[in-house]
């Protein structure tokens, strides 16, 4: 492959860079136009070629995009507002509700008018029909930014929702284009086929949905996690694989027919597909890309995968220049161009190996390189065994699409022998609800500090390219590189404690080197809390194993991100109370391989990592009878002390469980730092316990702007009244207190100021 066989990949990395520039710097676009293209003047050539369309890149930016932009007026989230939004995707279920894909262009507050084109998502209850894709409509509503925890390192999760209650409040001002009635046609047939009341196994119909158009509202969280942390969740992205597999059915479905009716009904398949998936990037590159190779193959030329991809880069950013902004516009990118380029290099390189074996194995490691910086950056893990489940998974899934096209293709003719059937697809869903059940450790996830991607980064791409061939001389760079690699590690100095922000929810991290305690985790009821919250915080902590994890009691907010995270780290033993063995959440966690209970009780205690745990409550009670309670003064107290500082952990206890260990202990309560029972709740912290306790410091654990009103006025005034520092999650973030080698104790707050 030379550069005059591709022609269009350097315009198309100029005109990238240009729409980057453009867009990072708007109001220093006019200068950056001026300097591209004198540049591009000056230096001529294939380099000034690339330059020039540099400047076009920024120019088609500022004329689609920075101009509206530049209109910045500040909003309200805690105030209702009226906005103009069209209809970007399509509706699906969640649990809140209807979600719907959504572009707010203008929106107004008061006297205040934002003129704008976010991303965000449509909130409707349940009983409110969803809008259809493509139209435009008035909105009344809130509209709020994603969720944010000041952790260190931070981390954002969702987008912004517009919460709209009711159906008046949501008027429509122009109809959807007739063009997409085709695809609303075709997504209705399909929701008839996999959303039946009368199916069996909806986790396979979801899977079936995920497959064929990318919607993987259904899928369970458990599926989720196993597919995430294999590095197999790709596979519910629809991209160039489901497109060339539908292209090629569909190809093949009609090899009786002439040449130019076989490229009329595969482009017009094509393009059905894409409507009815969505304008999502990989789907609008794959599609940019097929349409080019069924136009070369009309011309009778052979089709050139770079060239494609080069001209579909240069398509999209022409369509929406924001997109050079989008993940998933990189990693589709990304992935493609590990495929085009350096795959055939790996098989090339690879050539001491049967070619069975090299040609998947280079695809696969090719797009796992090519989007290595976006695992180490953005998702902040790496997945070593990521390119054996993708080798095993990858076929599979293609064979699951096309048995799930057509039995779709049945249930849409026939519905009672589609469900007859359903047993098909139910049992091609077996192998990835298999992927549930795999025990977790740092063969299948290794959680990184950003801080270590250099490294990482190094010590992969070296171990590619000594791969290229095995000789003795290059076995003292391997060990070179191993021995780099080894010489990263954490601090196993000292002892620290991190109240972690989780919203509204607890979760506490006492650590002491490479051993550390997690008491409660926070969570949500659906979702991948832990792998997106937790497993961040770990990593900063170079945390990638627990001694334990502590459920003091089975509430969500408490309980659920200690399932996620249990997915992703290995846990020696879960501590937990008697009366919460038969919760969903201790269940949950009970089954996970290798995770041993260990029920306490008021009078034990135990050790790990560094830190002393003394049980204050509850009570030993008789073996569980009959259904858990969740009781929140049946929550777990626990004393945990280490040389010059205590931690009294309180659960969501209220006022009688306060009095009565208050009366049982008295002065045996006092504690240097108090998380605060039940998130400043006005049930709690009453004053003759905060007088036992006599706390240095205070920490609430509470999530910004939560509806409950915690820490309520009256506990934040007790505090002031006793003068007691009372630092909050909701507003200063984690706080993180750490002794160092000469016994001293510091307190950290890594994500203050809060900017949400």
């Amino acid at each position: 492959m030379t550069r005059r066989s591709i022609p269009a990949v350097f315009p198309a990395l100029g005109f990238t860079c240009g729409s980057a520039l453009a867009l990072l710097a708007p109001f220093a676009s006019v200068p950056l136009l001026v300097a591209l293209l004198g540049s591009g003047l000056a230096l001529g050539g294939e380099a000034g070629g690339v330059i020039a369309f540099a400047a076009v890149g920024a120019l088609n930016t500022v004329v689609r995009w920075v101009g509206p932009e530049r209109v910045e007026t500040p909003l309200d989230s805690t105030r209702p507002l009226e906005a103009e939004i069209r209809v970007g995707g399509y509706a699906v279920r969640s649990s809140f509700g209807w979600s719907v894909p959504i572009e707010v262009e203008r929106w107004r507050q008061g006297g205040e008018v934002g003129v704008c084109a976010r991303d965000a998502t449509l909130s409707l209850p349940d009983s409110v029909p969803p809008p259809v894709r493509g139209e435009r409509l008035r909105a009344s509503g809130y509209l709020r930014p994603g969720s944010q925890f000041a952790n260190d390192p931070p981390v954002s999760f969702g987008g912004w929702r517009l919460a709209v209650k009711t159906r008046a409040l949501l008027r429509p001002s122009e109809p959807a284009p007739l063009w997409l009635g085709p695809a609303a046609a075709a997504r209705e047939m399909l929701d008839r086929a996999t959303l039946s009341p009368g199916a069996h196994d909806r986790a396979a119909m979801a899977l079936v949905r995920a497959l064929l158009v990318g919607d993987t509202s259904g899928i369970p969280d458990a599926w989720r996690r196993g597919l995430k942390r294999t590095g197999l969740l790709h596979l519910l992205a629809v991209s160039g694989f489901n497109v060339s597999l539908l292209v090629a059915v569909v190809w093949f479905a009609c090899s009786w027919w002439s040449r130019t009716a076989r490229l009329v009904a595969s482009g017009s398949v094509l393009v059905l597909y894409v409507l009815v998936v969505g304008p999502l990037a990989s789907v609008l590159r794959a599609g940019v890309m097929g349409g080019l190779f069924l136009g070369a193959l009309s011309l009778r030329r052979p089709p050139v995968a770079a060239n494609a991809l080069a001209v579909s880069t240069i398509a999209l950013l022409v369509l929406d220049p924001r997109l050079v902004a989008d993940l998933g516009f990189h990693l589709t990118f990304a992935a493609t161009a590990g495929l085009v380029f350096l795959s055939p290099l790996l098989v090339r390189w690879w050539a001491w190996m049967p070619k069975i074996l090299a040609r998947p194995l280079a695809v696969t490691w090719a797009a796992q390189l090519a989007t290595l910086p976006w695992a180490l950056v953005v998702f902040r893990q790496i997945h070593p065994a990521a390119f054996l489940f993708n080798l095993l998974f990858v076929p599979l899934t293609a064979v699951a699409m096309v048995v799930d096209l057509f039995w779709v293709m049945l249930a849409v003719v026939v519905p009672a022998w589609g469900r007859a059937l359903e047993w098909i697809p139910s049992m091609l869903a077996v192998p990835f609800h298999g992927l549930t059940h795999l025990p977790a450790g740092g063969w299948l996830v290794w959680p990184l500090d950003t801080r270590d991607a250099g490294w990482v980064l190094f010590v992969i791409v070296s171990w590619t390219l000594l791969a290229r061939a095995w000789r003795p001389l290059l076995l003292g760079s391997l060990a070179l590189v191993a021995l780099l690699a080894a010489l990263q590690h954490v601090d196993t100095g000292g002892l620290e404690v991190h109240f972690l922000d989780v919203g509204q929810g607890d979760a506490t991290l006492f650590r002491g080197g490479r051993h550390a305690v997690l008491v409660d985790g926070g969570g949500w009821a659906h979702g991948d809390f832990g792998g997106t919250v937790l497993l961040p915080a770990l990593a900063r902590a170079g945390i990638r194993r627990l001694d334990a994890m502590v459920m003091t009691h089975p509430d969500i907010d408490h309980c659920r991100g200690l399932v996620d995270l249990a997915d992703y780290v290995a846990v020696d033993e879960l501590w937990l109370t008697a009366s919460a063995v038969g919760s969903p959440c201790a269940r949950d966690l009970l089954g996970r391989a290798r995770l041993r209970p260990r029920l306490l009780s008021a009078g034990d205690r135990a050790r790990a990592a560094g830190w002393e745990f003394r049980i204050l409550s509850p009570q030993r009670l008789p073996a569980q009878v009959g259904p858990p309670t969740s009781d929140n003064n049946g929550s777990m107290v626990l004393l945990v002390s280490a040389p010059g500082r205590s931690v009294l952990v309180t659960g969501d206890i209220e006022a009688r469980a306060e009095a009565r260990l208050e009366a049982e202990l008295g002065s045996e309560l006092a504690a240097d730092i108090l998380k605060v029972a039940h998130h400043g709740s006005r049930t709690s912290s009453l004053e003759t316990f905060l007088r036992a306790v006599a706390p240095r410091l205070a920490v609430v654990s509470a999530g910004a702007g939560n509806r409950f009103g915690h820490p309520d006025p009256t506990v934040i005034g007790r505090f002031a009244e006793r003068r007691i520092p009372l630092l909050r999650t909701d507003r200063d973030g984690q706080v993180s207190l750490r002794r160092n080698s000469s016994g001293r104790w510091s307190l950290r707050l890594p994500g203050a100021p809060r900017n949400d």
